[in-house]
């Protein structure tokens, strides 16, 4: 492990606990999918986060405030905080991502404070569940990541991918996003995209099996087992989506939530 020592990431790791109340809620938030791997005592839930947000890469700041991209420049998203732990076959690498910038601050705050609740849940978890597996097999690895990526980055929007993916034995990934307009500084919601069609959850939802049933009929590696009424449910529950460099919306499904492991976290593009 870089920089610190094992007994001082323990410490580390230790002192940081989630409440009952918290846990429930980012179970809740972060439901664990199907798979097709199985621990015994199943002490291990899968979670994993996905998160899309703005940023502007504007070097000159100071001369954007004289102009219409002043709003660009505010928006960003940061590292908040690192968290890291090794022990054997026991390790973590949690990443805290903050967002700033955000017009409605109450949205910001909201927002920021999931995210570090999150992350110290996430940690809290692992701890517990890596003790449990070590009383059960010595030899056996855990692993979590938690961290984010930039997937879009314009002048008009920026799109960042914080995700976990927990590994036993199998690994599973989810994920879970933030859409914020730059200029504005709002979040975009799924239904903003679509407000002038009342039924777009289950238009969506054909699509996406159209998609499917035309990609397994082109490549026989493809395979999906989701329909639209199982799709829409899913949407539902959880609407995960980024906006693309197209201004395109690009739903994303966790790691086997409509397809085997082998296909990963598929991504379909509804091009508006």
């Amino acid at each position: 492990m870089k920089d610190l020592e094992v007994n001082e990431a323990k410490e580390k790791y230790e002192s940081i606990k989630a409440s009952q109340k918290l846990r429930k809620k980012v179970d809740k938030i972060f439901e664990p999918k199907k798979n097709n791997f199985k621990i015994v005592l199943g002490i291990v839930a899968t979670v994993a986060v996905c998160f899309v947000v703005t940023l502007n890469a504007n070097p000159t700041f100071a001369k954007s405030i004289a102009t219409n991209d002043f709003m660009k420049s505010l928006v960003s998203v940061l590292t908040a905080n690192r968290f890291e732990f090794s022990d054997n076959n026991m390790e973590a690498q949690i990443t805290t991502a903050k967002i700033t910038g955000i017009a409605d601050k109450e949205v910001e705050a909201k927002i920021n404070k999931e995210l570090e609740d999150i992350s110290n849940a996430l940690i809290e978890q692992f701890k517990i569940d890596s003790e449990k597996l070590k009383e059960f097999d010595e030899t056996a690895h855990m692993g979590i990541e938690s961290d984010y990526i930039i997937r879009t980055n314009t002048d008009d929007i920026l799109a960042v991918d914080v995700y976990v993916v927990n590994t036993v034995g199998s690994s599973s990934t989810s994920h879970k996003f933030y859409n914020v307009d730059k200029k504005t500084g709002e979040v975009i919601t799924l239904e903003s995209r679509f407000k002038n069609n009342e039924d777009y959850l289950m238009d969506i939802s054909k699509y996406i099996e159209a998609e499917m049933n035309r990609q397994t009929a082109e490549d026989e590696n493809k395979v999906y087992f989701a329909d639209a009424d199982s799709i829409y449910n899913i949407l539902l529950k959880k609407q995960e989506f980024y906006i693309n460099e197209n201004n395109n919306v690009v739903i994303v499904f966790d790691k086997y939530e409509v397809a085997p492991g082998s296909m990963g976290s598929p991504e379909f593009e509804i091009n508006l």
